[in-house]
């Protein structure tokens, strides 16, 4: 992030200033510390794709609140499902 601030000191302040805003922080330098993140933030880590987010997504998000890419989610019968399948699936 450009400036003085990185993205964990934003979800810390997003976190206190609007407790109603869904925190979702992405990185490929590692996982924060205890204490880096809200606790109601999840962490993903870089790389990764379309079926991870959608799977955070579904856990964060009430359904009245899911876009309808995700309450048409595809859900694989088997959770070791190929991210070829997912591919397929979400393009």
């Amino acid at each position: 992030m450009p400036g003085s601030i990185n993205g964990f000191a934003l979800a810390r302040h997003v976190d206190e200033h609007w407790p109603l805003i869904e925190i979702v922080i992405a990185s490929g330098h590692g996982s924060p510390r205890t204490g880096d993140i809200p606790e109601r933030a999840t962490f993903i880590v870089k790389p990764f794709n379309k079926l991870i987010v959608h799977e955070h997504l579904n856990k964060i998000l009430p359904d009245d609140k899911k876009p309808e890419p995700l309450r048409r989610q595809y859900r694989p019968r088997n959770p070791l499902a190929s991210q070829k399948e997912a591919k397929r699936v979400f393009g």
